[in-house]
């Protein structure tokens, strides 16, 4: 289940010597909100799809939200795991979510934070982050699982998202977790990480599922 957006929008505060001028301030919000409000989504809609698809309940559905909402090369980081395209990330993240929880639910969603990122070359990219609350109602669907998982588990995240204004497509998904883990893995565990949760998934038939549901996807955008 996703609650609707709340939160005043309001940026984190500045002190001291390092207080930017008010206007300027003011100047790099208006630009920023210009920008989003060019894109070919609405932020409420990018912000909805993105966080579906942690409550996808089959492949098809998840193919078609991440189809949509992210860049095939999108690059996908959390504390335990570094994904380097959209498939990978699907395959070591979220369809798993699938498999492992019969529920999840977002809550307490807040205003987006904007902030342009300039690049080398092209327009700058929309920064969107976003804080939310999530519950993970866990599968414990026999009696060996109801003694090793807890029947929920749930934390505060702040979901950073790197956006192409153009397409509103995702190119860079960050999440982080208050208090979860207690260590942090450095990147390149998580990438290691990462490699091995997705070979293992793919033994596990997940990665022909995604690859079958990615592909009845693309041949309904064809007709």
């Amino acid at each position: 289940m996703l609650e609707g957006f709340q939160g005043t929008g309001s940026s984190e505060g500045w002190d001291g010597q390092d207080s930017p001028d008010p206007l300027l301030l003011a100047e790099m919000r208006a630009e920023s909100q210009a920008v989003a409000e060019m894109m070919p989504v609405s932020l409420d809609q990018l912000l909805a799809e993105v966080f579906l698809t942690y409550q996808a309940r089959s492949p098809e559905e998840l193919a078609a939200l991440m189809h949509r909402r992210y860049s095939p090369g999108a690059t996908f980081i959390d504390p335990t795991v570094h994904a380097k395209s959209r498939w990978e990330a699907a395959l070591a993240f979220f369809y798993p979510i699938q498999h492992l929880f019969s529920r999840v639910h977002v809550s307490g969603i807040s205003a987006p934070q904007l902030e342009l990122v300039p690049q080398r070359q092209g327009p700058p990219l929309l920064q969107v982050t976003v804080q939310s609350h999530q519950c993970y109602q866990f599968s414990r669907n026999n009696h060996i699982s109801q003694q090793i998982f807890p029947e929920q588990s749930c934390r505060e995240a702040t979901t950073a998202l790197l956006v192409d204004p153009r397409t509103g497509q995702v190119l860079r998904h960050e999440d982080y977790w208050q208090h979860h883990p207690p260590v942090r893995l450095p990147m390149a565990w998580r990438r290691l990480n990462c490699l091995c949760v997705t070979a293992v998934h793919r033994l596990l038939g997940w990665g022909r599922e995604l690859r079958e549901a990615e592909a009845r996807t693309d041949q309904r955008l064809e007709q």
